[in-house]
């Protein structure tokens, strides 16, 4: 039984490596595309103010708001790029 989770450990650990080493390897080497259209459009939008992006979307899109907010936040925490 000790002897189990010892190996359960070990492949539960070799598992996170692996994980951590791939998201590295495409973070530093690579996994960088330019943003699309509708990904742009987002940007902008979220660019603004809370306010802002009510406004926005009332003359240019139909959208519930929550998502631009979210994206705002997030923007705000840990930048666009």
């Amino acid at each position: 039984m000790i002897e189990d989770k010892k190996s359960l450990n070990a492949g539960l650990l070799l598992a996170i490596l692996v994980v951590l080493s791939a998201a590295a390897l495409f973070g530093f080497f690579g996994i960088t595309r330019p943003l699309r259209h509708d990904e742009c459009c987002s940007v902008a939008i979220s660019n603004t103010s809370l306010p802002g992006i009510i406004e926005n979307l009332k003359v240019n899109s139909h959208t519930p708001p929550f998502y631009y907010f979210l994206l705002s936040f997030w923007m705000k925490a840990f930048g666009t790029g």
